[in-house]
Formats: C-alpha cells, structure tokens, sequence
C-alpha cells in the first residue's frame, strides 16, 4: 500500500529536489520488492505510479468510524442546514469561498440558519479558524467545536448532519479518512477545493451522487442534494483486499 508518494515537486525548488529524491527511493524500492499487488487509495497516484512503470489498484479507505444504528433524527429548527466538518484543518483550507457561496445558497434556497459543526482534532490552527469564523461571517451561521469524541457520539453527529465538508483538495478526496467516515454515513460530501485540470475526474466524483464540487453548480446541488442509505465501506475493502491478495497467491 502506497499511502505516501513523493512530495509537489511545483511547491518551490527544494521540494523539487526533494521530489526526485522521494521518487527515485520509490522506484528503487519497488524494483528490488517486486510487489505482486500494489495498492494505493486514489486515482492520482495510481497515475503517478504509472508514470513511472508501476501498476497499482484502488484499495478505497474504510470508515474508522462505524455506523452507530438507533439514533433518532435531529429536531432542528426548520429550516437550517447543518454542515459537519470531521477532523483536522489545515493551513491549505481557505473556507471564505466556501462560506459565500454557502451564504447565496441560503438565500437563494430560502434556508433560515446554517450550522456548522466541527467534530475530532482540529489541530490548533483549525481551532483557531473555527474560532474566528464564530465572530466574523454572516448572522444566519453558527459554528460549533465538539472537539474528540467517543465514535458512537461522532456517528451521531454524522447521521444529524445534512452535508459533510471536505478540506483537501478533489484530486486527492480518496485519500480522506474523514471523507470516508462521510460517505460510509450517507452524507453528501462538498469538496471545497477544486484541483486545475481534472474534469474528468470531476465529472466522475458528480455520477456518485455523493459529492458536491464548489463550481459554478454549487448552488442548485446544495438544494437537490440529498443524503443516500449508510454505506458499509469496511466490507467493500474487504472484499476487494481478499481478491487482490489471491492475485498474489
């Protein structure tokens, strides 16, 4: 399983050197290993490795958090979108455009209140955002920090929510453990960093029905999207482990 390859080499000149190095360690890792099943957890890599003569297959990320059955639906006031922001925040994470385009389609949707939630470690940066978001965006939003939680009360948090948000960038989304606790949940998840020329695979993520790109459709699917039946992604990996293992048998 491949679930960290070389550094951006277009992240300035030492990463550029670094990247070469990391690659080359890689390449000759893999030549002297000889792996009969290469695994990696997203569709970019698989191209990266491929670029360099290796061939891999997805094996997708489970959620580590199970789906806790018997919890009974939220009473929000109606209506509100409730929004759920699950682990770590990163310097990367610019949520302003995120934010205004969330605000017109309040609007535009005639939604009251937005709620916003962030559940587990934020790391201190993402605390800090958090707490400046809460004093400085607009009147019809509120945001929350829960802090660590124990899974079942994270799973809860999950089923009350209306949408999930995702804070790396989409070419990598598959790599998201957070993203996975989403979907396994059945929330639609909005990808609120849209990588340059990816379309196709865009366009991919969209046919899911489980994943909503900040573009210039942002706002009729935040109103159509809705949330889908629990998915148990454990056993999908499962599954898919077990038969690539005895390709290597």
């Amino acid at each position: 399983m491949a679930h960290e390859l070389w550094v951006d080499p277009h992240a300035g000149p030492r990463n550029r050197l670094l990247s070469i190095l990391q690659r080359w360690i890689a390449q000759l890792l893999f030549a002297m290993v000889r792996p009969s099943v290469v695994h990696v957890t997203n569709h970019w890599y698989q191209s990266m490795l491929s670029g360099c003569g290796i061939r891999s297959r997805i094996l997708p990320l489970f959620s580590a958090i199970p789906f806790s059955p018997g919890i009974s639906a939220a009473d929000h006031p109606a209506p509100q979108w409730t929004f759920v922001l699950f682990g770590a925040i990163n310097r990367d994470w610019s949520p302003e455009p995120l934010l205004q385009q969330i605000e017109s389609a309040r609007v535009f949707h005639g939604i009251e209140t937005c709620r916003f939630v962030s559940v587990g470690n934020s790391g201190d940066y993402g605390a800090r955002l958090w707490d400046s978001l809460a004093s400085s965006f607009y009147s019809a939003f509120t945001f929350s920090c829960l802090g660590e939680l124990p899974a079942e009360r994270v799973s809860e948090q999950l089923q009350h929510a209306n949408f999930g948000i995702a804070v790396m960038p989409s070419h990598l989304v598959d790599k998201s453990s957070a993203v996975a606790a989403m979907v396994s949940h059945g929330l639609p998840v909005i990808i609120s960093r849209v990588s340059h020329n990816c379309e196709q695979w865009h366009q991919s993520l969209k046919r899911t029905g489980h994943f909503i790109l900040l573009d210039s459709s942002f706002a009729l699917a935040l109103g159509s999207a809705s949330k889908y039946p629990p998915v148990n992604t454990l056993e999908v990996t499962a599954r898919q482990f077990v038969a690539d293992f005895e390709l290597a048998m």
